[in-house]
């Protein structure tokens, strides 16, 4: 922003980047037709309103009207004057030491008006002896005609109304004032008025933005005169040609003198002069005095701030103070209609009759804030609950702006003392000081009686409840420079904080160093623009720290090979993510050092190959057309890695620890180095990132080989990325699959293509495909389609890779939620060209209530030939879908039950209380070895949209007999509950510091007249419990992962079971498979006592690491990753049928 260039036409306008700011704060995604998938993921947590306190400085000092620049050596503003300006007999040295203001009735006269005499002859004072305290190049407080100044805001959002230039208020608090609620749409107001238009008000302005300041022949001198016009003059000997006076010296002056001549009637920025005028009395009515300004920046901060903070107001000497209102809509920072609350109303009136006198009692006053948030009654900053329904994980902030010199006593000795020893670079010598308030009441536990579960951050590690405090100094300089010292806090390089004396430059020190003992920051605001920014900053980062489990690495998608992990994660809050290898012991057991992390491999910036699709072919990304949608090359360049514009290097775009951004549900899939080609080509793992890109990563050594943006990712939303403020959002986090050449060969091409097929999941609608047979040498022509469709989705599941009947190589999707129609949907797509080969519309659902869509299919080749003939899926309305595709025509496709008008589900699943049972995952499907029969498997529930967390409905896993050949006399449809056999968790213990729990056993012949069975998940009531990934067949027994949300709002992991269960009896399995006792070996010591004797085969075990991922099986070791970031194993006896018999080996093969 220039603030001082006289000759630009673009303004700023204070407040007017509060309006997308802070949206961290009760953050909600726009409105979808269909479900709401909210754009954090849900192991995250829903954010805990965070309490928020603004200690404001209310001391005599907040009525000044001047905020000196300081100079380099923080010294007050000089500007030298040449001798003849205004008849000065010699040069001399302007300094900005206040008396300039006072005498210029600029001082503390409530009613006074910015100008001088009208009726002198050169248009009021001299003129240059008062350019320190009338230009804000020195003045950050005085008028800037560079920025708009706008009213104050209401609590709704909206401003208030201009105030005329023939009647501004001179009040210099402006504290008679009220707004009415809800809406704040009336106020009040009892203050003085003046008309400007008596009188001549002048400003200067440098005539460049570099321009030496202390020179006055630098300055433009601006004013406003009595008769409404506005007229621009420069220090001169003589005129040249322009209009002479209007407050010029016509006459030429004595050589070596100049004066103000050459005056013009324009205004600095192109203004008209009404509206300079209206500039110019909107900013004396409402930000003339330092009060002013701090009102002005608080409602513009505040207005738009949201729900979910809970904000109270204080000020230094307790005057209108007003604590979080927990009493009454939990304390949340909003007015509503109904039921009728005005607690941001009451806020904000607080805040704008706030008025100023006396001395400055910082420390104690901090301390009092300190000593609120000790409080343990209902009433308290923990309130409305009480005692142990307190919620331990609620953050306390504290936000304090000070004009001045800390100068009043202070001899609290628990206190005084705080940060003397206290580790580097926090403590000091000093007692008694702000700092010590500070550090007190952060690293002390200010609820022992609470659990100590507060989110933490590499800014903040402290996990007991505490005070965070920001600080904001109003203009005054200390004698440290902060960068400097951050710079040394980040080198590690030694100093010694100042010892503050009250009353001196080094309290500014020390509210600098409070910031740091207090773990959040320091900002000096020299104008109103920068008060503005700082409010906005401090809070910012409280969005971020409060955004759930802030900064807390969460383990995403997995991928193991025989040898070793591939692990990604993702840090909350900072939404950057990474992709590591992790090697695996002969013994199955997974090193938690990494072979490489990708973060550590990234080419630079502008030599990373990146490709895209232009609507007919690869390209280089960006297209033109890309570039234009995220806002120029400089967010293009931001997006390809190019950090050079961030805002810790200068810049204004948002920080990142690392370009890669957060991985979350896209899982990495393995790519084997292919050594039949010559050359031979590397083993890659391919990864969707919410970065917006596909990634390659060389097997062997994580460098990145290539990105690819897919063109169907929202470029609008991909631009937001760069901004200080980002609020979380999906991208390329779908699913990703890559085939066999085998799977791709064509009569034209005996040899076939490594085919890469991605969807975005919850970022978007697309499909896409990339040829990777090479990809060492990948480039924009291996880019071989994308997708959409209006009834495609967001598909979360996987795609199929099959051939089809008709001979066509195919991918087969689900088309996932929020489609155009609402219903469930497989796609068929010539998996080489994008072409689709049919579009099966199961007709279920709607866009209106029934929202529905297709989780991931399964193919399945009944005559063995190599081509789908089945295709099975299920959709969230929990229909099991079994669609006849063994025709070579594809219009002669359907259903297998119904009619392609009016489909039928093979199975519709139900709890005992008949609600529909969502299906979210997808399933497997196996042989019996006894019979042969056709099973299919799967598990219900989601965990999907903002509700699901909560939902106690009981969910259950299945698995049932679909008739085949080898059931002939099968029946045509399971048509519900009865004709499945009941089972159920028996019994549950510990051991070995693990929950376990047993499935009850099945007996000779109980299965007869059965078609399947179920297991519903509440044991030993309904706790959540469902299944939302892929059951996985070992032999003769079924694995699932089973997770079980938080019901505690302070714990977001949850917990959740890997599940052992016979595969087509529903019970028990017969032999010990876990080792729960932790022995190394699978034996009889491994059983638990069922409830009526005997022994059981533990069937579940909850491996500690939160809500668990589809286990894999690594030798004998059975690993899952979990919703808290860690690896859970566990040694498992090998089935004695352990050939996994399942659709995969069946139909793809090799």
């Amino acid at each position: 922003m220039n603030r001082t260039a006289p000759k630009t036409a673009r303004f700023t306008t204070l407040g007017r980047q509060i309006l997308l700011a802070l949206m961290g704060f009760g953050c909600t995604l726009p409105a979808m037709a269909g479900i709401s998938i909210p754009n954090t993921p849900l192991q995250s947590g829903s954010p805990i309103p965070a309490n928020i306190t603004v200690l404001i400085d209310d001391s005599g000092s907040m009525y000044w009207r001047y905020l000196y620049i300081h100079n380099a050596d923080a010294s007050f503003p000089k500007i030298a004057i040449p001798k003849g300006v205004d008849g000065a007999s010699s040069a001399t040295t302007s300094s900005g030491s206040g008396d300039e203001v006072s005498n210029d009735n600029f001082g503390a006269c409530g009613t006074c008006v910015v100008t001088g005499d009208a009726s002198s002859s050169k248009g009021g004072y001299n003129q240059t002896k008062y350019m320190v305290d009338k230009s804000s190049a020195t003045n950050g407080l005085y008028y800037n005609p560079s920025v708009t100044y706008t009213p104050w805001y209401h609590p709704d959002g909206t401003q208030l109304p201009g105030v005329s230039y023939n009647a501004v208020a001179t009040h210099h608090e402006f504290a008679n004032y009220s707004y009415t609620s809800p809406g704040g749409a009336t106020i009040s107001t009892t203050s003085a008025s003046v008309d400007l238009s008596g009188y001549i008000n002048t400003y200067y302005v440098l005539q460049s933005p570099s321009a030496d300041r202390s020179q006055a022949s630098n300055y433009y001198r601006f004013q406003i005169l009595p008769d409404g016009t506005i007229w621009r003059s420069q220090l001169a000997q003589t005129n040249t040609g322009n209009t002479a006076g209007k407050g010029c010296n016509d006459a030429a002056g004595a050589a070596g003198t100049v004066d103000w001549r050459n005056c013009t009637r324009v205004t600095p920025t192109g203004r008209t002069e009404t509206a300079e005028k209206q500039n110019f009395a909107n900013w004396y009515t409402f930000y003339e005095t330092r009060i002013k300004t701090a009102k002005a920046s608080l409602t513009a901060a505040f207005s738009n701030l949201g729900i979910l903070p809970r904000v109270g107001f204080r000020t230094i000497w307790n005057r209108n103070n007003s604590d979080i209102p927990v009493g009454t809509d939990n304390g949340l920072f909003e007015d509503k209609a109904s039921p009728a609350t005005n607690n941001k109303t009451k806020w904000f009136n607080s805040v704008v009759n706030a008025i100023a006198s006396s001395g400055t009692p910082l420390r104690s006053a901090l301390a009092s804030v300190g000593s609120y948030y000790s409080q343990t009654s209902a009433s308290g900053p923990y309130g409305p609950e009480s005692g142990s329904a307190q919620l331990s994980c609620r953050q306390n902030f504290t936000i304090l702006t000070t004009d001045g010199y800390w100068n009043q006593s202070y001899t609290d000795s628990t206190v005084g003392t705080a940060d003397n020893g206290a580790p580097y670079p926090f403590g000091s010598s000093a007692s008694y000081t702000l700092a010590d308030v500070a550090y007190y009441y952060w690293k002390n536990d200010l609820r022992p009686d609470l659990t100590n579960n507060v989110p933490t951050s590499t800014a903040d590690p402290a996990n007991w409840q505490h005070m965070t405090l920001f600080t904001i100094s109003i203009g005054a300089h200390g004698t440290l420079d902060p960068a400097t010292v951050l710079n040394w806090i980040a080198t590690n390089t030694p100093f010694t904080w100042p010892v503050p004396t009250h009353d001196q430059v080094t309290t500014i020190d020390d509210l600098f160093h409070a910031a740091i003992n207090g773990h959040g920051k320091f900002v000096i605001a020299s104008n109103p623009t920068d008060f503005v920014n700082a409010l906005v900053g401090a809070l910012d980062t409280i969005a971020q720290r409060t955004s759930a489990s802030s900064n807390v690495s969460v383990s995403g998608a997995r991928l193991t090979t025989t040898s070793q992990l591939f692990q990604s994660n993702f840090i909350i809050g900072k939404w950057t993510g990474d992709l590591g290898a992790y090697p695996i012991s002969t013994g199955g057991v997974v090193s938690s050092t990494p072979t490489w992390l990708a973060s550590q491999h990234i080419p630079t910036w502008n030599a990373r190959p990146i490709y895209t699709w232009n609507g007919s072919a690869g390209v280089s990304f960006p297209t033109a057309a890309q570039t234009t949608a995220l806002g120029g090359a400089n967010v293009a360049d931001y997006i390809r890695g190019d950090q050079s514009k961030e805002q810790s290097n200068g810049g204004s775009y948002r920080n990142r620890s690392s370009i890669l951004g957060d991985m979350i549900d896209s899982s990495p899939v393995y790519q084997p180095a292919d050594t039949s080609v010559v050359p031979s080509t590397p083993a890659v793992v391919y990864v969707g990132g919410n970065d917006g890109m596909l990634h390659a990563f060389n097997g062997s050594t994580g460098v990145e080989m290539f990105d690819y943006v897919p063109a169907g990712v929202n470029m609008s939303n991909l631009q937001t990325l760069a901004n200080p403020n980002y609020a979380h959002q999906y991208f390329v986090d779908g699913s990703i699959v890559v085939s066999t050449k085998k799977q791709t060969t064509t009569p034209t091409d005996s040899t076939g293509k490594n085919i890469l097929v991605g969807v975005l999941g919850r970022g978007g609608n697309t499909v896409y495909a990339l040829d990777v047979s090479d990809p060492a040498n990948f480039n924009a022509t291996k880019v071989l389609w994308e997708y959409q469709d209006a009834d495609m989705g967001n598909s979360l599941g996987t795609p199929v890779i099959a051939r089809m009947n008709t001979g066509d190589p195919a991918v087969i999707i689900g088309n996932g939620y929020n489609s155009a129609s609402g219903h469930s949907v497989f796609y068929v797509l010539n998996i080489r060209t994008g072409a689709l080969i049919a579009k099966l519309d199961t007709k279920a659902g709607d866009n209106v209530s029934n929202f529905n869509g297709m989780a991931t299919p399964k193919g399945w080749d009944a005559d063995r030939n190599g081509t789908v003939d089945t295709i099975y899926g299920g959709d969230l309305l929990g229909n099991m879908w079994e669609w006849d595709v063994s025709d070579s025509n594809p219009a002669n496709w359907g259903p297998e039950y119904g009619t392609a008008a009016a489909p039928q589900p093979f199975y519709v699943a139900k709890d005992a209380g008949g609600n529909r049972q969502p299906i979210t995952s997808g399933l497997t499907i196996g042989l019996n070895p006894v019979d042969f029969s056709r099973w299919i498997f799967f598990g219900t529930g989601s965990y999907l949209t903002n509700g699901d967390p909560t939902n106690k409905n009981v969910q259950s896993w299945y698995a049932m007999q679909d008739p085949g050949p080898a059931v002939p006399n099968g029946p045509t449809q399971i048509t519900g509950r009865a004709m499945l056999k009941q089972r159920s968790i028996v019994t549950s213990t510990v051991v070995n510091g693990n929950t376990v729990r047993a499935f009850g056993a099945a007996t000779s012949g109980d299965m007869a007249g059965y078609k399947g069975w179920y297991v519903d998940w509440n044991y030993p009531s309904a706790q959540g419990e469902r299944i939302v990934s892929d059951s996985t067949l070992l032999g003769n027994i079924l694995l699932a992962a089973s997770i079980i949300p938080s019901n505690n709002a302070c714990d977001v992991g949850g917990s959740g079971f890997i599940n052992a269960i016979d595969a087509f009896t529903g019970g028990a399995v017969t032999n010990p498979f876990f080792d729960i006792n932790g022995d190394g070996v699978v034996n009889s010591g491994d059983t638990i006592t069922a409830p009526g004797g005997g022994q059981l085969a533990a069937g579940s075990i909850d491996l500690g690491v939160g809500m668990p991922s589809l286990p894999v099986f690594i030798q004998k070791v059975i690993t899952t990753t979990g919703s808290s970031g860690n690896i859970g194993q566990v040694i498992v006896s090998t089935p004695t049928n352990s050939g996994r018999i399942s659709w995969r080996e069946i139909l793809i093969g090799n």
